[in-house]
């Protein structure tokens, strides 16, 4: 008994880390977005190195759509558990690694994002 009360807070506690991670990173990378564009109006309107800037607001879109896409995917995933634990199946689909390698890759493209976005904005400083 004492080890199901365990799992179940473990499962409990991953399930809070995996939903601040997903809101930290859209968070951050919506707040990057407007950062940057608030700089380009009021600092540096004749940017230098415009590439940089444009990858990294590519790389912060990519961000928060990979972070949307993990959502529908998660979703997904435990619907398909529901439904084989309710046929009592013994081997369960093995699809979490989905929704982990996009999280992977969004928080991939956030950090790389901000890289570009920093050092655009060093070099129209």
């Amino acid at each position: 008994m004492v080890e199901d009360g365990y799992r179940q807070w473990l499962a409990e506690a991953h399930q809070k880390s995996s939903d601040a991670y997903d809101k930290a990173v859209m968070t951050l990378a919506g707040g990057a977005l407007g950062i940057s564009l608030v700089f380009v109006r009021d600092y540096a309107p004749h940017p230098v190195h415009k590439w940089t800037l444009g990858i990294s607001w590519s790389l912060l879109g990519l961000s928060l759509l990979l972070i949307l896409v993990s959502f529908l995917a998660s979703k997904a995933e435990i619907r398909r558990l529901i439904q084989a634990m309710d046929e009592g199946k013994e081997e369960l689909p093995h699809g979490i690694w989905v929704t982990r390698f996009l999280n992977y890759t969004a928080g991939t493209s956030f950090i790389v994002g901000v890289g570009f976005l920093v050092s655009f904005a060093l070099v129209n400083l």
